[in-house]
């Protein structure tokens, strides 16, 4: 820049100055925006000063053509390519009227290389940039800017394809730039390591990319540099399967290019990758969400770049999944039009037409999806050799070749791509495909050792993605998606039938059971005992999870609006916006959808940023391992004489019962998969979910259950035996009790309680004992009101039933009954009960809950969430501080909720568990006011009396239909209820006597 002496540009070179270096202090302080508008600002007074000067003077022309040289440089960055392309133009035109070669003309023929390169003009890129290496070279230029225009041609052959070239300049710049530019040679290392991602090396492109950060983020922690490294370190460990580091960096990313500019081709880059980690999750809604975000962006920017048929690559693939192949296929088509103009012999255009012939093989076109796996297959030989692409290629060529029957085939390219991804990827999600594939094979030729081997080498890597998946939901979505793999394994191991391998599969169907929810009760014991050496832990991760729950309502309020049908694509004239939690501008009483979809992602990103900071900062809450499987020897040996465990495998076309006792096992092959036990218990439940007496087919529906999953362990479950029933797939909504035993049913024989896996039930067991004495209370109960104030049937339940228990016990009805309420009594409660109905969401479990109050909409809130709506939710249910023996939800289908594959229900259970009950008793189906009233209070005199929870309803049960034989006469009215958990648990006696004189002791159930 010139100074206000040089030249004689009078008052106009002054005032250009003075803008010019306001907006380099503006660009220093990330203010691109408002960097722009100096600059803008100084160019008249630049042109003017010309004028002033009596003609060209070169130190003002010069000065001229930096400030459009600057225009350009921040346009490109914004992604505003054609007003980038015509400052750098117009930078050059100024230059060469002057000096017609040199520097300072290489560096705007480099400019206008980097437009063209944004544009996917590959060709225009790589003539500029060598014009510019021209340049500089014929004078004596600074020895960085000949490594800098080496290393831009660089990324022009890169992008081509023509790796071994590129790299030898890369490494040529870094030589140069390790001497002079610390962050010219942050960027070579990162060229460097983008070579040896697609070489395979992701260790050595691991170490380059930290390096690379160093560097960067030295020079300026919140730089566009130091995003794009944060960038490509998520990436690699996104290949590796890392997807909570991947995210980690993604969202580190994200912050800093938004600072730059909202909606910026880096912007978009970093949705798009946000996105990928959520597909890989199995999240595909929010994955589908974020990838449109960052097409939009990307087409309004830099519709032929190749950075937009890569994001238009991850949208159609997206589509595909969700069956919507016509618009899957014109992204694949438009990504493949972009970067065959670009590099007709790239990686990029191989993989648009790999993404064509995944399609057409979805839809059986078999001829057209080899000659797109062939050629594509043909361009990455040519340019990336024994690399992640080719296995992909072998792997889809292989699963054409087994579609058409040609096995040997299939088989040679599963195991060329197998042996490249255990190189590349070893803990990666395409050797888990590989491995699955080859088992498949080998399967169909009946070689059970290899299956065997093959799924447990991949069930080991599945169990290793869900680990490094993130946070709880993650986790349970990582794992749904591998879950057939443990289901696979359980059958190759069963057919095989080797000595030890009935205990094995049951140790893999164990696995796969409710790990999610294993790793919540393990969270939750961390919860409550913190670490003694670290005493501001417990505090600190408190004040994580209150901020957790106020981001949690905020996504609940633009949850039900959404949900409810809310906002449409015209915003309201004057509408006033709330502020939100962070003080940006939240959602407006009646927003248009877009405002509700965009601040959802936003309050989502917050979440998921808050979840990693607990995780780093609080390890032992973040339980990474959780609980140890249990095996069968470890259920066995957790048994007395007096109980049989039950434990159900459901698998595709057929499935296992495990009976366990203290002395043994019996494993039972039942011939029903999930689809034909699913008929079963809806028909054998038809009456009990519609209120009425069992019909003829109800009841012949039931027998058949009794015929497949008693009859043949009856031996097993002597009369007055305890069951421990451990269910799976649709068994998960069936009461056993209901089922035809002897000249009865089994509630009339057995104490029968449910467990969501053996692991678990487990650690519920080994939950520390209540200290010895008296409980905080013996009894806490909430009980609903209807509108206007009356009482419902739940109000006077939790009245008798405190008035049982006696002294201490508590008792809150109306009013009285909201969020600090439940808290406060719940808390050192040995009894909780909760006389209210269940409120399902099924699309979001966490916002499903227990009705406080009489149900209706509130008005929003001052932070733009719902005000309390008498609706106390999961996610508010884990942060509830329980040492409960039992916690009662005695109201509708509070058992209830979406099922997710591996993990069973996901709903107020697992939140209750996290929070410290030992056992539920919750319902399976809508139930009836007074019977419900009278069965309850039978319950709660059990336990009074002494009786473990599972023993006390089993009682309460026989109890009430012996009294009131007429009422209790269909299974609807007294069979909904069960007991989940550790339900063995024996209260203090109270020294009263029960009404049940008839109701067996605890000792009778021993054996």
């Amino acid at each position: 820049m010139v100074s206000e002496e040089e030249g004689d540009g009078g008052p106009h070179l002054a005032a250009a100055i003075l803008h010019a270096r306001e907006g380099r202090d503006l660009l220093a302080a990330h203010r691109t925006g408002e960097a722009v508008e100096a600059y803008r600002r100084a160019l008249p007074y630049a042109e003017r000063a010309v004028a002033d000067g009596h003609g060209p003077h070169v130190d003002l022309v010069e000065f001229h053509s930096y400030v459009h040289d600057m225009l350009g440089l921040l346009h490109l960055n914004r992604t505003e390519l054609a007003e980038a392309e015509r400052h750098f133009s117009r930078a050059l035109e100024l230059t060469a009227s002057v000096t017609p070669s040199g520097p300072r003309v290489a560096r705007h023929l480099n400019g206008l290389g980097a437009v063209a390169r944004a544009r996917g003009d590959l060709g225009e890129a790589l003539r500029r940039y060598r014009e510019a290496l021209g340049h500089a070279a014929v004078v004596d230029a600074p020895a960085e800017s000949l490594a800098t225009y080496t290393s831009n041609i660089g990324t022009v052959l890169f992008a081509l394809g023509h790796y071994d070239e590129a790299l030898v300049l890369f490494r040529r710049a870094l030589e140069t730039d390790e001497r002079t530019d610390p962050g010219a040679a942050a960027t070579d290392l990162s060229l460097i390591a983008a070579v040896l991602v697609e070489r395979g090396d992701l260790a050595g492109a691991r170490d380059n990319y930290t390096r690379a950060l160093a560097l960067h983020r030295a020079a300026d922690p919140r730089s566009a540099e130091t995003a794009r490294e944060l960038v490509n370190l998520g990436y690699v460990q996104r290949l590796s399967g890392d997807l909570e580091g991947a995210l980690r960096h993604y969202l580190a990313a994200l912050a800093i290019d938004r600072e730059h500019g909202e909606e910026t081709a880096e912007t978009a880059t970093d949705l798009n990758n946000i996105s990928f980690v959520h597909k890989e999750r199995g999240d595909t809604a929010t994955a589908l969400e974020y990838a449109e975000a960052a097409v939009a962006i990307s087409r309004s920017r830099a519709p032929h770049s190749p950075r937009t048929a890569s994001h238009l690559v991850n949208l159609g693939t997206l589509y595909a999944d969700q069956g919507r192949y016509d618009r899957a296929r014109d992204a694949f088509e438009e990504a493949l039009a972009v970067d065959r103009a670009a590099a007709p012999r790239s990686p990029e255009t191989a993989r648009d037409l790999g993404n064509l012939a995944s399609l057409a093989l979805r839809e059986n076109d078999l001829d057209r999806a080899e000659a797109h796996w062939t050629e594509a297959l043909r361009l990455y030989e040519a340019t990336v050799p024994d690399s992640q692409h080719t296995a992909v290629a072998h792997t889809n060529l292989g699963a054409l070749a087994h579609r058409r029957g040609r096995r040997a085939e299939a088989e040679a390219h599963f195991r060329t791509a197998l042996a490249t991804d255990r190189r590349v990827l070893p803990d990666g999600e395409p050797t888990v495909v590989d491995l699955v594939n080859l088992a498949v094979l080998h399967e169909e030729d009946g070689q059970l050792d290899a299956v065997v081997r093959l799924f447990t080498e991949a069930a080991a890597i599945a169990e290793r993605l869900r680990l490094r998946a993130g946070p709880p939901q993650a986790r349970d979505d990582r794992f749904a998606r591998d879950h057939r793999i443990f289901r696979s394994l359980v059958h190759a191991l069963l057919r095989r039938g080797a000595p030890g391998d009935e205990a094995e599969a049951f140790s893999a169907a164990e696995r796969a059971r409710a790990r999610g929810l294993a790793d919540l009760v393990a969270r939750g014991a961390v919860l409550r005992a913190p670490d003694p050496a670290d005493t501001d832990s417990g505090d600190g991760l408190r004040r994580l999870l209150a901020e957790e729950q106020a981001l949690q309502r905020a996504l609940l309020a633009v949850h039900l609006r959404l949900r409810d049908g809310e906002g449409d694509d015209r915003p309201s004239p004057g509408e006033a916006q709330l502020p939100s939690l962070d003080g940006r501008v939240g959602v407006p009483g009646s927003a248009p959808r877009a405002v509700l979809l965009a601040r959802r992602h936003d309050l989502q990103e917050q979440l998921e940023r808050l979840r990693l900071r607990m995780n780093a900062e609080f390890p032992r809450y973040a339980a990474l391992g959780g609980l140890d499987h249990r095996t069968l020897a470890d259920a066995r040996h957790g048994l007395d004489a007096g109980t049989t465990l039950l434990v159900h495998h459901v698998g595709v076309a057929r499935g296992v019962l495990w009976a366990v006792r203290h002395d043994g096992h019996r494993t039972v092959p039942v011939p029903l998969g999930e689809a034909g036990l699913r008929e079963l218990v809806d028909r054998a439940l038809a009456g009990c979910r519609a209120g009425t007496a069992p019909g003829d087919d109800d009841l012949r529906a039931a027998a058949g259950l009794a015929r497949l999953l008693l009859d043949p362990v009856a031996d097993l479950i002597p009369p007055g035996q305890r069951i421990v029933v451990v269910p799976e797939g649709p068994l998960l909504y069936l009461p056993w009790e209901i089922l035809p035993s002897g000249d009865g049913v089994l509630a009339d024989r057995h104490v029968v309680s449910y467990a969501p896996s053996v692991t678990v039930l487990s650690a519920l067991r080994a939950a520390p004992a209540r200290p010895e004495g008296e409980p905080a209370r013996p009894f806490a109960g909430f009980g609903v009101v209807a509108g206007g104030g009356s009482p419902l049937p739940g109000s006077r339940e939790v009245e008798l039933i405190a008035a049982d228990h006696g002294p201490g016990a508590v008792a809150l009805t109306g009013a009285d009954v909201d969020r600090a309420a439940v808290r406060r009594w719940s808390s050192g409660a040995a009894v909780v009960h909760f006389a209210t109905h269940g409120v399902l969401d099924d699309t979001e479990p966490m916002f499903s809950g227990l009705l406080l109050g009489a149900p209706h909409r509130s008005a929003p809130g001052p932070s733009g969430a719902e005000a309390e709506d008498d609706v106390l939710r999961v996610y508010e249910m884990f942060g509830l501080d329980l040492n409960a023996e039992v916690v009662v939800c005695s109201g509708c289908e509070t058992a209830l909720g979406r099922t997710h594959a591996g993990e069973g229900l996901l709903g107020m259970s697992r939140a209750l568990f996290h929070a410290g009950a030992r056992c539920l008793v919750v319902s399976l189906w809508s139930v009836p006011d007074t019977p419900t009233r009278r069965l309850m209070r039978a319950f709660h005199r059990h336990l009074r009396h002494g009786d473990p929870p599972a023993v006390a309803l089993a009682a309460a049960r026989r109890q009430v239909r012996r009294s009131h034989p007429h009422t209790y006469a269909a299974p609807w009215t007294w069979a909904a209820f069960v007991l989940v958990g550790a339900g063995e648990a024996i209260f203090p006696r109270s020294g009263e006597s029960c009404d049940d004189t008839d109701t067996r002791s605890p000792a009778a159930y021993s054996g």
